[in-house]
C-alpha cells in the first residue's frame, strides 16, 4: 500500500479544537523474533477515547486518502511532518499548533495503547536496516524496510533534519535520568562488550572507548607494515628498507613524525592531547613549551609503542641506540633502554653498525666507479703506544701503527679536467726546467695582498671600538666581493670514511699497498680503472712519500701500477700550523731580550702567558690566539699614533658624542697608509736602512715618529777561539760607522706582517675562498725559506710549481676547488681536509688503544672505521633534529679585554717612539730569531734531525709517564664575520669511548661475527647473559 493510500486520522475534542497532524502508519506483519506484546498486524485505525486536558479528547477516522486528490510528495526539513499533507491543510494546521509536550504525550499514548511497544522497541525497530532484518529473519517470512521507513531513517541519519543524531546522543549522555550510573565501573569499559551494558552512560562511553580502541589497533597495524617507512632492515633476512646513514640524522625525528601522522592520525591526536596543556598567555604573548615539546615527546612515545608491537618498526629506536653508542653509553644503559623499548639491544646495535658499514662501502664504491663524478682521497698515519697491564711473552709494550683515509665527493668540477692525457701534454712542455726566481716572485699578487691586508687594519679597529661596530657587515661584504679570488659554494661535503689498514706509511712497500687498497675501495683496480687523475691529499710527509713512490714506480707500464693516476696534494692545516710554529720560533725572543718590545715573548710576559714548552711545535689553538691578540694590540697602538692620541678609546667616545665619527672611506684611506708604513716589506727595509724620513710613493714615512740617535758604541760579540790556524788581520783605528736603522721597529713590522699573513690564511680557509688562501700560501713559501723549516720550503715550492707550471688553468682551478671541506654546510665553517682527517684518526686511535687490536682488524676496519665519522656527526645533527643546539667549543676574543688593556698600558704603547733604547742589540745574531747562546738555541745538526717532520709524523705523540698532554685539535671559523677558534674536546670524546669499551668487553667481536641472529632479539634474554663475565 502506498503512503498516500493509508487511512488518515483527525482529532475532535472540545478542549483541542485544532486538527492535529495525522499519523500515516503502514500495515505490516510483525516478525516472530520481535517482542510478543507487539500486535501482529493492524487492519484498520480506531478512534482514541477522549483524554483529559491537555491530551486531545478523541480520535476518529476520516475519509481515506483515496477520496482526496493526490499531491506530489515534497521533502521538508522536519522528518516528523507527513509529506502527504496538502498545502491547504498545512496552512490550516499552522494556525493552531500542538505544543511540543502535547506531541510527545500524544506519541507515547499511541505507542502504548495502539502499538503496544516500549520506547526501546520503537528505537530498535526503526533503526533496524534491511541487512539486519535479513540476518535475523526466519526463513519464509517477509523482511525489509518500506520506502517510507527507509526515506525517513535515511533523512535523519544523514543529518538533514532539524535535529541531528549527534544532538540525540548528547541528550542521552547528559539526561538526568541516567545520571545515577555516572560512577559505574562500566564507564569507558574496554573489557565488557558495550552491547552487554544496559545503562545509557556506561553503554555510550564503553561504545566510544571500544570503537577508539579498534581504530588505534587498526592504525598501529598499518604503521608497523614494512611499507610504512618505519622499518630499517639490518639483515638480508628482514623485509624492509636496507639501513643507511641517510636514514639516521637530523631529519629522522621529523620523518618519523610525518609517518606517524599519516598512518596514525587518531593516535597522534590523542597522545598530543595528553602531552600538552593549553598554552599560557602572558602579556598577550603565547608561551610555547621549550623543554619538552609535545610533538617531540609524542613522536617518541608512539615510536616506542610501535617498536613494542613489532621489533622491525625500529627506525627511531635504532637511531637512538646508535646515538647512545656514539655517546659511549654503558652496557647497562642498553639493557635498561631495551627493556623499556626505547632502544634495541646492544647486539642489535652492533649488527646495525656492521650493516651501516657494508652499506657505506657500497655507496663509496658506486660513487668511485661513476665516470661522471669526481672525488678525492685524504689520509694520514695513526699511531699510539700500547702499554700492557700484565707483561708476558707475546704481551709486550709496542707501538701500534696504521693508516686511515677518507673519500670526499667533489661537486661543481668537470671530470674532464683530470684527464691523464691532457696532463701529459702539459708535462711534455718541461716548463719546470726553465723556472727562475723572478718568475716565482712574479706569482705574488702584491695588489691583492695590500687590498686584503689593509682590511685587517680596519677590521681590528671596528671590532675594538663599539661605535664602529656598524661597519662589520660592510667589511664582511668586501671580503666576499672586492678581495674574493675563488670562493667555494656553501654546501655540505659528502664524506665516506674508508676501511683502515695496519700498514706503515714510512715503509714504501706497505705504503704502496695502502694506496692500492684505498683505490680498490672506490672501485679502481689494476684490471679496471679510469685513466683519470685521482687527487690524494695529506700532510707534508704523506705528500712527499707519494711523490717518492711515483718516482720509484715510474717505469711500470700501467698507469695504475706506476701510481701515475694519483695527483698528490699538500693539505693546508698542517701547513698553517707549521707557519704558526715558525712565527713563534722566529719572534718569541729569549731571556736576554726580555726588554725588547718587538718580541712576542715580551708581550706574552706582560699578560702572564707562559712560554710554550717547545717553540718548534706550539699548540695551534693557544698559539694563534696569543699571536693574533698581540697583533691586534699593536695594530690598535698604530691607530692611536696615527690619530695622535694617548687613549684611542676615549678619543672615539668623544667623537661619538660630537657625532664626528670617521666614515668608512676615511678609515680605508688611513688603513692603506698604516699598512704601507707598518706591515709592508718596503717599510721593513726602510726601518733597517734608517731612511724613515725619505719620501716614498708607497706610503707616508712621516707616520712613523723617529727616535733619538744612539750614541753608545756598539758591543762587539766575542767569538769562540778556533783551533784552526788563522792569519792575523791588522786592526784599523777607523771607528765603525754609526747604525742609523731601527731593528726593533723592523722586527715588529716583520712580526705584524707574518701574523697578518697567518690570520689571512685562517680567515680565507674558514670563508671557503681557496684563491685568497693560495695567495697567502705563496707568501709563506718565502717566509719558510728564511727559517729552519726547510722541508716545508720544498713542499710549498713543489705545490706551486705543479699548479703553476704543470697544470692547465682548468686543472689548477679544479685542484684548488677540492682543497677545503665543509661538513656542516654552513657559511664560515670550511676546514682543511687534513684537519678533518686528523679528527677522525684521533677518535679511531682511542678505540684501538682501548681494545689493544690492530688498525686492520675486522672489528676496527669493518665496524668502526667507516662509521666513526657518522657517529660523531650524529651527536650534533640529532640534537638539532629535536630542537636542541649542540655544545660549541668556539673561543672568540671576548675574554681578552684585560690582556688588551695591559698591552695598551705597558711598554708596548711606546714601542715606536722609544725604539732607540734597544739599538745596542743590533749586532747580535738574529738569524734564527734567538741568540746563539740562549738555552733555546739548537745546532744545525739538531735542527736537521728535528725539522718540521714532527708535525707530520706524530701529531699525537705517545703519552707514557711523562704527563705531557697531546696538542689540541683546533681550527678557525668565521662567526658573524669574526674569526674564532674552535677546539674539539677530544679528551671527552676519547674518555667516553673508553668508558663504553669497558662495558663492551671482548665478546663484542663474537657478536660482530654472528650473522645468524635476528635483529628482533631485543625481547629475548640474550642481553642479560652476553657479557656477564665482563661485568
Amino acid at each position: 500500500m502506498a503512503p498516500d493510500e493509508l487511512p488518515q486520522f483527525t482529532f475532535q475534542s472540545a478542549t483541542c479544537p485544532v486538527t492535529p497532524a495525522r499519523f500515516n502508519i503502514p500495515l505490516f506483519s510483525t516478525p516472530t523474533s520481535w517482542p510478543s506484546s507487539t500486535p501482529s498486524g493492524v487492519s484498520s485505525y480506531h478512534t482514541l477515547s477522549t483524554l483529559s486536558t491537555p491530551i486531545p479528547s478523541a480520535l476518529k477516522s476520516t475519509r481515506h486518502d483515496s477520496d482526496r486528490p493526490r499531491h506530489k510528495r515534497k521533502v521538508t526539513n522536519d522528518e516528523n511532518l507527513d509529506p502527504s499533507l496538502s498545502k491547504k491543510h498545512k496552512q490550516s494546521s499552522t494556525s493552531q499548533k500542538l505544543s511540543v509536550d502535547d506531541k510527545v504525550e500524544l506519541f507515547f499514548v499511541l505507542l502504548e495503547t495502539e502499538l503496544k511497544w516500549t520506547y526501546g522497541e520503537l528505537l530498535y525497530h526503526t533503526m533496524t536496516s534491511r541487512t539486519t532484518k535479513e540476518k535475523n529473519s526466519v526463513p519464509g517470512t517477509a523482511s525489509g524496510n518500506s520506502r517510507k521507513h527507509a526515506a525517513v531513517v535515511q533523512h535523519f541519519l544523514n543529518g538533514h533534519g532539524k535535529h541531528a543524531p549527534s544532538d540525540v546522543v548528547k541528550l542521552w549522555m547528559e539526561h538526568p535520568y541516567g545520571r545515577k550510573f555516572k560512577d559505574s565501573p562500566l564507564m569507558f569499559s574496554t573489557t565488557t562488550p558495550y552491547t552487554d551494558i544496559k545503562p545509557v552512560r556506561p553503554a555510550l562511553t564503553s561504545f566510544a572507548a571500544q570503537l577508539v580502541e579498534k581504530q588505534l589497533v587498526r592504525e598501529v597495524e598499518q604503521a608497523v607494515k614494512p611499507s610504512s617507512g618505519l622499518h630499517l632492515a639490518i639483515s638480508t633476512k628482514t623485509i624492509g628498507k636496507t639501513i643507511g646513514w641517510t636514514d639516521i640524522g637530523a631529519t629522522t625525528v621529523e620523518e618519523t613524525r610525518d609517518t606517524i601522522k599519516q598512518h596514525q592520525p587518531l593516535t597522534w591526536a590523542l597522545i598530543m592531547k595528553l602531552a600538552s596543556r593549553p598554552p599560557r598567555v602572558r602579556n598577550g604573548i603565547t608561551l610555547a613549551c621549550k623543554d619538552r615539546p609535545p610533538d617531540v615527546v609524542s613522536t617518541g612515545v608512539i615510536s616506542t609503542i610501535n617498536f613494542s608491537r613489532s621489533s622491525t618498526a625500529n627506525r627511531l629506536p635504532l637511531a637512538s641506540g646508535i646515538l647512545q653508542l656514539g655517546a659511549h653509553a654503558t652496557f647497562d644503559t642498553f639493557r635498561h633502554g631495551s627493556r623499556f623499548g626505547l632502544i634495541p639491544s646492544y647486539a642489535t646495535v652492533l649488527k646495525a653498525m656492521r650493516a651501516l658499514s657494508a652499506h657505506e662501502a657500497k655507496v663509496t664504491r658506486a660513487h668511485g666507479m661513476d665516470p661522471n663524478s669526481v672525488g678525492c682521497y685524504r689520509g694520514d698515519n695513526s699511531q699510539h703506544y700500547h702499554v700492557q697491564r700484565d707483561h708476558a711473552i707475546g704481551r709486550e709494550n709496542k707501538l701500534i701503527i696504521g693508516f686511515s683515509a677518507t673519500y670526499y665527493e667533489v661537486e661543481g668540477v668537470n671530470p674532464e679536467v683530470f684527464d691523464l692525457d691532457a696532463k701529459r701534454k702539459v708535462l711534455a712542455q718541461r716548463r719546470r726546467e726553465k723556472f727562475t726566481f723572478y718568475q716565482l716572485t712574479s706569482l705574488l699578487d702584491q695588489t691583492h695582498l695590500e687590498n686584503v691586508l689593509h682590511l685587517q687594519w680596519i677590521d681590528t679597529l671596528i671590532r675594538a671600538i663599539s661605535h664602529l661596530n656598524h661597519m662589520k657587515s660592510h667589511i664582511a661584504m668586501l671580503y666576499k666581493t672586492r678581495v674574493a679570488k675563488q670562493r667555494l659554494p656553501v654546501t655540505a661535503t659528502k664524506v665516506h670514511p674508508l676501511g683502515s689498514s695496519s700498514k706503515k706509511e714510512t715503509v714504501y712497500t706497505e705504503f704502496k699497498d695502502v694506496l692500492f687498497d684505498i683505490l680498490e675501495q672506490t672501485g679502481q683496480t689494476k684490471e679496471n680503472f679510469f685513466r683519470r687523475m685521482k687527487p690524494v691529499g695529506g700532510d707534508g710527509m704523506t705528500f712527499d712519500l707519494i711523490l717518492q713512490l711515483q718516482q720509484y714506480l715510474q717505469f711500470h707500464e700501467s698507469e695504475f701500477e706506476s701510481l701515475e693516476i694519483l695527483e698528490p696534494m699538500l693539505e693546508w692545516w698542517h701547513t698553517e700550523w707549521t707557519d704558526v710554529c715558525r712565527v713563534f720560533e722566529s719572534h718569541w725572543g729569549s731571556v736576554m731580550l726580555s726588554d725588547d718590545p718587538s718580541s712576542l715573548g715580551h708581550s706574552a710576559d706582560k699578560i702572564g702567558r707562559k712560554k710554550p714548552s717547545n717553540l718548534k711545535k706550539v699548540d695551534y689553538g693557544t698559539g694563534t690566539e696569543l699571536a693574533y691578540l698581540v697583533l691586534d694590540a699593536r695594530i690598535l697602538d698604530c691607530w692611536r699614533i696615527y690619530f695622535g692620541q694617548d687613549d684611542l678609546f676615549a678619543y672615539f667616545n668623544k667623537l661619538a658624542l660630537e657625532k664626528k665619527l670617521p666614515t668608512f672611506e676615511d678609515l680605508e684611506a688611513a688603513a692603506r697608509k698604516l699598512y704601507r708604513s707598518y706591515t709592508s716589506t718596503r717599510a721593513q727595509h726602510r726601518a733597517m736602512q734608517g731612511n724613515s724620513t725619505k719620501p716614498s710613493s708607497l706610503g707616508d714615512p712621516s707616520i712613523v715618529p723617529p727616535g733619538s740617535p744612539w750614541t753608545e758604541p756598539r758591543p762587539v760579540p766575542k767569538a769562540k777561539p778556533s783551533k784552526r790556524k788563522t792569519t792575523t788581520v791588522p786592526q784599523t783605528t777607523k771607528p765603525p760607522e754609526p747604525f742609523k736603522g731601527d731593528q726593533v721597529l723592523a722586527r715588529s713590522i716583520a712580526f705584524m706582517r707574518e701574523a697578518m699573513i697567518s690570520r689571512e690564511a685562517a680567515m680565507a680557509t674558514a670563508d671557503g675562498d681557496v684563491g685568497r688562501l693560495y695567495e697567502a700560501i705563496k707568501v709563506m713559501l718565502f717566509t719558510f725559506a728564511g727559517s729552519n723549516h726547510s722541508n716545508y720550503t720544498s713542499y710549498l715550492l713543489e705545490v706551486i710549481a705543479k699548479l703553476e707550471l704543470e697544470c692547465s688553468a682548468d686543472l689548477r682551478h679544479g685542484l684548488l676547488q677540492l682543497t677545503l671541506v665543509n661538513l656542516s654546510g654552513k657559511d664560515g665553517h670550511f676546514a682543511p681536509g687534513d684537519y678533518i682527517q686528523e679528527y677522525f684518526n684521533r677518535l679511531l686511535e682511542a678505540v684501538v688503544q682501548r681494545k689493544g687490536v690492530q688498525y686492520g682488524d675486522a672489528f676496527i676496519r669493518e665496524l668502526w672505521a667507516r662509521n666513526l665519522h657518522h657517529i660523531a656527526r650524529l651527536k650534533a645533527t640529532w640534537l638539532g633534529g629535536v630542537g636542541l643546539s649542540a655544545r660549541t667549543a668556539q673561543h672568540s676574543g671576548a675574554k681578552t679585554t684585560t690582556e688588551m688593556k695591559r698591552l695598551r698600558d705597558g711598554k708596548l704603547s711606546k714601542w715606536i717612539t722609544k725604539t732607540t733604547r734597544s739599538r745596542g742589540l743590533k749586532d747580535m745574531d738574529f738569524t734564527n730569531g734567538i741568540s746563539s747562546g740562549s738555552p733555546d738555541a739548537v745546532s744545525d745538526d739538531e735542527e736537521l734531525d728535528n725539522d718540521d717532520n714532527g708535525l707530520n709524523d706524530s701529531p699525537l705523540p705517545p703519552q707514557l709517564d711523562d704527563g705531557v698532554r697531546p696538542p689540541s685539535l683546533s681550527a678557525m671559523q668565521l662567526v658573524d664575520g669574526q674569526l674564532v677558534s674552535e677546539t674539539l674536546d677530544l679528551e671527552e670524546e676519547t674518555a667516553e669511548i673508553i668508558r663504553w669499551l669497558e662495558y663492551a668487553g671482548a665478546n663484542s667481536d663474537a657478536v660482530f661475527q654472528d650473522d645468524s641472529g635476528d635483529e628482533g632479539s631485543d625481547h629475548s634474554e640474550m642481553e642479560d647473559t652476553t657479557f656477564d663475565h665482563d661485568l
